[in-house]
């Protein structure tokens, strides 16, 4: 659940910094508050000082004042609920930190109560229970468990030998392989997709991001040279699109022409950003 422990902390210093952002400018506000009286088309603000003093109607150079009471106020809602939710945010992280502390001497493990009975059980007992939520182990290898037909090459293709033994069509998705087995993210080659409209594709790349589960295809256009292979590219792109597979979300997408090579750096980042 690391995926969700990255949301709470995220959303934790966003907190922190509106809250801080929400104090400072607090300091500069005016006292008292504002009363705001519509009658018909005409609208009225008063600033109303203390209790049982005399309102002071606010004329039209006076706005900046009224605008200051408006944000004072709006500020001390958004206030009262940010410090309720930092609160709220804190104990769900301390939840999970306490009940993963067992697990590394730092506590900073985060688990859900499923995967945390899970792990206490005795290896003879797991043998004879399925899992709530499959630890990443059995995900994984659920996940890699498909068999297919791999498509075939060229007679006279030149051959690219990634790790494990996984043939590829260029040196790009080589790298993109040998990147993938680096960082042990599971992944196939050229598997089958079924798109509505289209029938069957072989995406470059089917790839798992273990830590949020979700399957990502890896399309690389490596030949962008090409007028007709562009075209094909291109409308590969929308097939996907039509199917609900979109750009940063659950595709992904790189590009080179013989001119301007991929460079490693962006298929890293890529990595990086999407399945680690």
């Amino acid at each position: 659940m690391s995926f969700l422990a990255d949301e709470i902390e995220k959303r934790l210093a966003e907190t922190e910094r509106l809250i801080g952002e929400i104090e400072t400018h607090a300091v500069s506000q005016p006292s008292g508050r504002l009363r705001v009286s519509i009658d018909g088309r005409r609208t009225r603000y008063y600033h109303v000082k203390t209790a049982g003093e005399k309102e002071c109607y606010l004329r039209r150079s006076e706005r900046r004042t009224a605008e200051a009471l408006a944000q004072k106020e709006y500020d001390q809602q958004v206030l009262k609920s940010l410090c309720e939710e930092r609160k709220r945010l804190a104990a769900l992280r301390d939840f999970y930190r306490a009940a993963g502390s067992g697990h590394d001497g730092e506590g900073d493990f985060f688990s859900g109560p499923e995967e945390l009975i899970w792990s206490s059980l005795h290896p003879a007992r797991q043998a004879l229970v399925t899992p709530a939520v499959p630890d990443d182990t059995s995900f994984v290898k659920e996940w890699m468990s498909e068999e297919y037909e791999k498509k075939g090459f060229d007679e006279n293709a030149v051959d690219f030998l990634a790790s494990g033994d996984i043939r590829v069509r260029s040196k790009t998705e080589w790298m993109i392989a040998e990147m993938l087995k680096k960082e042990n993210i599971p992944f196939y080659y050229e598997k089958p997709l079924k798109l509505r409209g289209a029938g069957i594709i072989h995406p470059d790349f089917t790839v798992l991001n273990v830590r949020t589960r979700q399957t990502f295809y890896w399309e690389h256009m490596g030949l962008l040279d090409d007028p007709d292979y562009r075209e094909r590219a291109l409308e590969r792109i929308v097939q996907y699109e039509m199917n609900g597979y979109y750009p940063g979300k659950s595709l992904l997408l790189t590009h080179e022409t013989s001119a301007r090579p991929v460079r490693p750096r962006i298929l890293e980042k890529i990595i990086e950003t999407y399945l680690i």
